[in-house]
């Protein structure tokens, strides 16, 4: 398989990373930008859309790029490099996913060109406290009969509690998924100001924003025609999004593995650089093996994921079982990679200033957003026996 990027996307790689290095070319400049509301740079924000990065998965109709997953991944690994806060992630590829998965056609236009064009910030609510990354809710609920009925003839309203919800502090509209009486789960839009939502929003230990989202009769509008189930549309977002984190932390690990080599060559103990003591070399050769191994898995989800996508009705199967094979690979090696940085680092990697600590969290904190190794671990172990026997030689 051919793993090398073509002249467009090495041009996009290039762009973002270019637009990027003006305000996070400097540590610090991230560490303050993190520090202040609402987590990320508004105007950093504005020049991606600018560049036509926030429309890049969505079709041209509705406002997008009509791009598609390994395009989003170039980009999502360039976030990672430097950690950059701006939830391109949560809004674009979970929020704006789940519109273009499930929306009517004037959904998609009217939210996703605002999406594209930078002048919103959506967020999807579906995580649950007590469940665990799986596509259909629970806790909330959704009632026929109350609301403004956003045009549909008969309105709804939602009951129950989201956490946590990236960004959902910030969001200019909020995408939330609810249980609906006889249909599974149902995907609603509720905006900021509705009545009886409740937003407690906070900071996550990497430096990310979340919120705590309460809906108590809260007016909400079906995402799409009400009364269908929205679960594997969920599910098939999720996958996406998790391949997509996986890039994105691709992105992340690979700068500290730089930092690290860095770090053993210039760094000197009893006058001679840490990289001439054998052992440390050996455990930074094992740091780009764990990397190597999660680029690779990570970049055939990518394009199974792309296959998936051209083919209009490919197998979705295949999607789930990649996207937790890049996961788990990932997974273990963000942990790795990690632990090892800041052990190689000595005391100055438990300091807030410097980065590698930084970028530990952020590995971790993608680890837990849609589902941790051992998560993923189960759900591929539950499907080996769809797998026919090798027979022995």
């Amino acid at each position: 398989m051919d793993f090398t990027y073509d002249d467009e996307q090495q041009a996009l790689g290039d762009a973002v990373r270019g637009l990027l290095a003006r305000p996070y070319a400097d540590f610090e400049n991230r560490g303050r930008t993190v520090a202040e509301e609402p987590g990320f740079d508004e105007k950093t924000w504005a020049r991606l859309a600018e560049m036509g990065v926030l429309g890049l998965p969505f079709a041209e109709e509705y406002g997008g790029m009509g791009a598609g997953p390994v395009e989003v991944a170039v980009v999502a690994a360039e976030l990672g490099r430097v950690l950059a806060p701006e939830p391109f992630l949560a809004s674009v590829v979970l929020a704006g996913g789940v519109v273009a998965a499930a929306g009517t056609p004037q959904q998609r236009a009217d939210i996703l060109g605002d999406l594209a064009s930078g002048a919103s910030v959506l967020a999807f609510a579906h995580a649950e406290p007590g469940a665990r990354w799986v596509p259909s809710a629970t806790g909330v609920t959704a009632t026929p009969g109350g609301g403004d009925g956003g045009g549909d003839g008969e309105g709804w309203t939602l009951s129950g509690v989201k956490e946590p919800v990236p960004h959902g502090a910030r969001a200019d509209l909020i995408v939330a998924s609810a249980a609906v009486p006889g249909s599974g789960t149902g995907l609603f839009l509720v905006s900021p100001d509705a009545p009886g939502l409740t937003r407690n929003g906070y900071r996550t230990f990497d430096g990310g924003r979340a919120a705590r989202v309460a809906f108590d009769a809260t007016p909400a509008v079906p995402l799409g025609e009400p009364g269908t189930d929205r679960t594997p549309a969920v599910a098939g977002v999720l996958d996406a999004a998790r391949i997509a984190a996986c890039n994105q932390a691709l992105g992340a690990m690979d700068v500290a593995l730089s930092t690290t080599s860095g770090y053993l060559k210039s760094r000197k103990q009893f006058g001679v650089p840490l990289s001439s003591f054998q052992a440390l070399t050996f455990r930074a050769a094992d740091m780009y093996v764990s990397l190597e191994m999660a680029r690779s898995v990570t970049m055939w989800a990518t394009m199974v994921l792309a296959a998936h996508d051209t083919a209009g009705s490919g197998d979705a199967g295949a999607v789930a079982e990649a996207a937790s094979r890049a996961a788990l690979q990932v997974s273990r090696a963000g942990r790795h990679i990690g632990q090892e940085a800041v052990q190689l680092h000595g005391g100055i990697a438990m300091t807030a200033e410097y980065s590698v600590g930084s970028y530990t969290s952020h590995l971790t904190a993608l680890d837990h957003l849609l589902g941790d190794g051992q998560h993923h671990l189960t759900r591929l172990a539950a499907h080996v026996g769809e797998h026919a026997e090798v027979d022995p030689l």
